[in-house]
């Protein structure tokens, strides 16, 4: 566990400005900065930062919070990885015992058998029964010196990992959630046999899998992934980011290659900024993650149907990303392996100097579906391209998009510029009319829990005034109530507190933060104040109600007396009927504690 006054070091010492701005480019409006949001697609900035207080909040998907909010969520780390991150960062020496919750042991327990696994690996592909792998790397030009920086490994034939885990008297459950072995009725099996295996680190360098490949031909299949787990989500993971972030950083962009051995041969011919997804389509994530370290992108993909297909995928999230993107299209029938093998460095890098632009790229290969030469074929092909287009976030690179499109096919910048307006933007939420009376309930409920607590954000003087109902109301509520008595939402000290509160609420403080400065109507804030107030207090009898009518139902159809319950369940429901607080408050004497079921 971490000590909370840790905890509090080093939100007080660390600068979310600065912390933010290594993920997201910032400009300063006012007294906040903003930028595009790193959580969602957007092409209006809608993401702010503010320095005097310590927290951010985006507009566009109401997230907010503080430092260690973010971190978790732009690194999808836990708790107690996003403070150590922090850490690290504040140049904070720590020390944890144990593990803050059931995810980071889960992890850790995982890691822990992928790093004796891939040592196991290791030791097979330099013992004599590792010669069959060592021969199938050498022939691929793969020698010692790149095996051992990549710690290549083999996995033999039979169920050697799990003889291994046995003879050392090592916990083989711990395998089973890394994925490395599988129970059957006869006991355990290894995931992995007589293939060349290839760690996969995250960009921590913590291994989170293996990649595996078929040493024969009639292996199937040709490559074999670890299972995902709490740690192996492809959707989150780059092969070779750990050794090339520094180089992608460095050089200003990232080459993107399909596969393991792409990689490292492009890595032995030194285009060390090059990264591999895991055998996947390129995710929100990946655009994420990658955005820590560059902004700009070479897609280098095979040529053939397969290849051309996966790179056109590809572009809708890197566009979407808002990353700068150019596409390196290899020779039919070669991918950047073959390449380099049959054509050497130079050669390549002279290609990669040719690569194309988006629009261009988007071009050439929808030329080869479609029939360009009628009108209809062009024109669907026009649609393809500005389908693209309508990913990019940022409203000027659109329209300088347009404008090439508009030269390339002969269209009009106006037509082409309408015709992307009319391409219509993906659903993402539930009309308020298709909720069901139940949900518009909750709904309003969560509104006066959200809107009592930004109306004390902006009044935490009032916070005396709903003491006497905090039996009734939720616990976040009082929450904040505490907080406001003790004058800790001020300044840099609300940054410290927004971890006590869910992601939610946490980024409805914020929102709540960055327009206390709004101007209000006093009289009129009051009453909505009081008006939240009595809304929760009904919740409160109204579940303590549903729960009475439940205890009553069970006591009468086993033939126990109710009638203390049913004395309550009236007073719940007169309760829930009254219409204003004081009536409340003047029956608190022979409340119950709705909270906890109990006579006061």
């Amino acid at each position: 566990m971490i000590p909370s006054e840790k905890v509090y070091e080093i939100i007080e010492k660390i600068d979310i400005l600065e912390v933010v701005s290594r993920y997201v480019k910032l400009r300063k409006t006012g007294r906040n900065y903003k930028g595009l949001c790193p959580f969602h697609p957007e092409r209006t900035p809608s993401f702010f930062v503010n320095s005097e207080k310590q927290i951010f909040h985006c507009f566009g998907c109401g997230t907010g919070g503080n430092v260690l909010s973010f971190l978790m969520k732009i690194e999808n780390a836990s708790f107690a990885e996003a403070v150590m991150l922090a850490a690290e960062m504040a140049g904070i020496q720590i020390q944890v015992s144990g593990y803050s919750d059931q995810a980071d042991a889960r992890k850790k327990i995982v890691f822990e058998a992928n790093k004796i696994a891939m040592k196991f690996f290791k030791m097979s592909l330099e013992s004599s029964q590792g010669n069959v792998a060592v021969d199938f790397l050498e022939k691929r030009g793969i020698g010692q010196l790149y095996r051992e920086k990549f710690a290549i490994g083999y996995a033999p034939a039979r169920n050697s990992l799990v003889d291994y885990i046995n003879a050392n008297n090592l916990a083989i459950g711990d395998f089973e959630q890394a994925g490395l072995v599988i129970k059957k009725e006869t006991g355990y099996t290894d995931l992995f046999r007589h293939r060349v295996i290839i760690p996969i680190f995250d960009h921590r360098n913590n291994i989170c899998g293996f990649g595996a490949r078929a040493i024969e031909d009639q292996q199937q299949p040709k490559y074999l992934n670890t299972p995902e787990n709490y740690v192996f989500k492809k959707g989150n993971l780059f092969y070779g980011l750990n050794w090339a972030k520094e180089r992608i950083k460095s050089s200003g962009f990232a080459i993107i290659v399909e596969g393991y051995f792409d990689l490292i041969k492009m890595h032995m011919a030194g285009f060390e900024n090059t990264i591999a997804p895991l055998g996947t389509a390129l995710t929100e994530n990946h655009m994420r993650l990658l955005k820590r370290w560059t902004d700009k992108i070479l897609l280098v993909f095979d040529s053939d149907s397969a290849g051309t297909a996966a790179a056109f995928r590809s572009l809708e999230t890197i566009l979407a990303g808002g990353f700068e993107v150019k596409i390196g299209v290899m020779p039919s029938g070669f991918d950047p392996e073959d390449f380099l093998d049959n054509y050497g460095n130079e050669a390549l890098k002279k290609l990669l100097n040719q690569s194309k632009d988006v629009v261009d790229f988007a071009f050439q290969i929808g030329s080869q579906k479609h029939s360009i030469d009628n009108p209809k074929g062009r024109a669907v092909l026009i649609e393809e391209i500005l389908g693209l287009i309508k990913h990019i976030p940022d409203d000027i690179e659109r329209s300088i998009r347009i404008g090439q499109l508009a030269k390339i096919t002969g269209v009009s910048e106006g037509i082409l510029a309408q015709q992307l307006k009319d391409i219509p933007e993906k659903e993402t939420s539930q009309s308020f009319t298709q909720l069901s009376n139940q949900q518009v309930q909750s709904y309003a409920e969560n509104y006066a829990e959200k809107t009592l607590i930004k109306i004390l954000l902006r009044q935490p003087s009032w916070a005396d005034e709903i003491k006497p109902y905090l039996n009734l109301l939720p616990e976040t509520i009082s929450k904040v109530v505490e907080h406001c008595t003790n004058n800790e939402i001020s300044g840099k000290k609300i940054s410290k507190i927004l971890n006590q509160f869910n992601p939610e609420i946490s980024g409805f403080l914020t929102q709540a933060i960055f327009g206390e400065n709004d101007p209000e109507n006093i009289d009129i804030t009051r009453k909505e104040f009081y008006d939240c107030v009595k809304v929760l207090c009904k919740k409160a009898f109204e579940n303590r109600r549903r729960k009475l009518q439940e205890i009553i139902k069970q006591k009468t159809e086993s033939g126990q007396p109710c009638d203390k319950e049913l004395e309550e369940l009236q007073f719940c429901i007169n309760q829930a009927n009254v219409k204003n607080l004081e009536s409340i408050l003047s029956r608190q004497e022979r409340s119950v504690d709705v909270k906890n079921g109990e006579k006061e």
